[in-house]
């Protein structure tokens, strides 16, 4: 692309004063880690926006952001307690349906780049950095974890940041589109600079054509409306980027929604976004779908009112009748369709919407053909469909986490400083973005759920049954406090109690830097998991017990 948007940075006013805003409001705070006395107690305060600059690729069916910021921390801490040592702790909400796809975090010259990492694995070697417990420790040490929390939250941490100083990261994320009356339309909201509404700031945004869309309607719940050529660069405020302030989103509807809107120049209104895999554990065919009644629609059903409408979606295999709920009677744009599947046959491009009365008697049916966009192998219009809220997948199947991006809860995204990349690659990033993670960083940690156990969507329609395996006999599994570990010749032995006899576990170790020190699936006998191997050397470790889908991870020195 080469804009060079984040080259763009705006001057600082004053001691980092811009954009002042109190954690209550915005959701982020920093807090404090480390007393140096007992009993100093622990403070927290404000954080800024202390500078901003964010890149939006438009592509046909989802927007493809990069949001470049520094996040200041101001105020002063109570005695006792150390303003070097601090904590910048936010929470992230976007639409439903998007996923953050990297992230990058600085110091100094060196970039550090964020991987995917078992929930727990990450949080312990998070914690074990930042070791709350301790005297103030060497700095700088520079982890950043991100988790996801539910559809579209993230919580993230950023350690460690000094008072009257800001740390400078940058997030990749993937925003989905939603079925409007206009058409297939892109919300905009800001990840971080959203959590600053107070802030005066003037952010750059650049938007791009990220393919096919050489021109877009930009749209503000103020009534703002313009048609804009890509790319476009506008300065707008932190408050411009988040929800609408009085409830009506900008296309006139009553919800907290984004409160800018994007609207490609031709509207579509039926749309279907298809990827589709060929080899590997999630070989598959992927559909998002968004569709909304249209002129089309009504002069195929050539009736004048109807009680309820249904859209029936089809694959070579099955077919899935969904009903849509159309206010005020028949008319363009009084009804939406959001689906999103996966299949091993190949998805219709065709859908058939169905009028009945309120006897339920079938009055029309109309069928339609919807837009296709499909680019092969493009995993970006993938993670539409695995970060989604409601999808359908007709089989269980493992996290997809690790091949889409960061749409998971079992894992969260962590940066530490041996993930460090030379400050030369920062030309690089500028140029192509942030790289989205990569698969090969993670494969030692893909969960290994049994099939059955622990389905990926527990309400598709081919997870039927109840697939839940009930605690009986796993003890304190989930009280890692209680666990005792024996060193023994050759191996060693993890005692939980109350842990029942015969019971199969996963047991995986890995060292502080996230690498996998060994893997055993034990047997449990007299409540404990005999583990041989005599390669694994003295040392820190993290070991993760899993028994039927339930996982923890505890510390131990071994």
């Amino acid at each position: 692309m080469g804009t060079g948007i984040f080259n763009i940075r705006m001057a600082r006013l004053g001691a980092l004063m811009l954009g002042l805003a109190a954690c209550a409001h915005s959701q982020i705070m920093w807090q404090t880690t480390h007393t140096k006395n007992e009993g100093g107690g622990y403070n927290s305060g404000m954080c800024n926006l202390a500078s901003a600059s964010i890149r939006v690729r438009v592509n046909p069916a989802f927007l493809d952001i990069e949001e470049d910021v520094e996040i200041g921390v101001v105020g002063t801490v109570g005695a006792g307690n150390d303003g070097k040592s601090l904590e910048i702790v936010g929470t992230i909400g976007l639409p439903a349906g998007s996923a953050i796809t990297g992230a990058l975090l600085w110091d100094g010259g060196t970039i550090l780049q964020g991987k995917l990492l078992d929930r727990g694995i990450a949080d312990s070697l998070y914690e074990s950095l930042v070791d709350r417990n301790s005297t103030p420790p060497p700095r700088p040490r520079d982890p950043l974890i991100l988790e996801r929390t539910g559809p579209g939250a993230y919580r993230f941490k950023i350690y460690p940041v000094t008072l009257g100083y800001t740390r400078h990261l940058r997030l990749r994320y993937q925003l989905p589109p939603s079925s409007g009356p206009e058409g297939l339309q892109m919300p905009l909201k800001a990840a971080i600079a959203s959590l600053f509404p107070g802030s005066p700031l003037q952010i750059p945004v650049t938007f791009e054509n990220g393919g096919k869309v050489p021109k877009a309607i930009f749209s503000m719940v103020s009534g703002t409306r313009m048609e804009m050529t890509l790319p476009r660069t506008r300065l707008l405020t932190a408050s411009e980027l988040g929800d609408s302030g009085n409830g009506w989103d900008v296309w006139g509807h009553l919800s907290t929604s984004p409160g800018i809107g994007i609207l490609p120049i031709i509207p579509v209104r039926q749309a279907a976004v298809k990827t589709a895999f060929s080899a590997g554990q999630m070989a598959g065919n992927y559909l998002n779908l968004y569709a909304t009644v249209s002129q089309e629609v009504l002069k195929g059903l050539n009736i004048a009112s109807a009680s309820s409408l249904a859209v029936v979606v089809r694959n070579a295999k099955r077919s899935y009748d969904i009903p849509v709920t159309c206010e005020g009677g028949l008319a363009v744009g009084c009804g939406s369709l959001v689906f999103q599947g996966k299949s091993d046959a190949v998805w219709n491009d065709t859908l058939d919407w169905e009028a009945f009365n309120a006897a339920g008697k079938l009055l029309a049916r109309a069928r339609v053909k919807s837009m296709v966009y499909e680019t092969p192998q493009d995993t970006g219009t993938a993670v539409l469909w695995a970060a989604a809220e409601s999808n359908y997948s007709e089989k269980k199947e493992l996290p997809l986490g690790p091949v889409f991006g960061f749409v998971d809860q079992w894992a969260s995204l962590l940066s530490l400083p041996q993930d460090s990349v030379g400050n030369a690659m920062l030309a690089f990033y500028n140029e192509n973005g942030v790289p989205r993670i990569a698969n090969n960083s993670i494969q030692d940690v893909i969960p290994n759920y049994e099939e059955g156990q622990v389905p990926n969507n527990p309400g598709n329609p081919g997870n039927t049954g109840n697939t839940a395996i009930a605690a009986v006999g796993f003890g304190s599994l989930g009280d890692p406090s209680s666990w005792r570990v024996e060193r023994m010749q050759g191996g060693f032995i993890v005692r939980i109690p109350g842990l029942g006899q015969g019971i199969t576990a996963v047991v995986e170790l890995y060292d502080l830097a996230g690498k996998l020190a060994g893997n055993w699936a034990p047997r449990s006998e007299g409540g404990a998991l005999t583990l041989s191997s005599a390669a694994v050397r003295p040392g820190i470790y993290l070991v993760k017990i899993r028994i039927a889908g339930k996982s923890t991870v505890k510390r131990v020195i071994l």
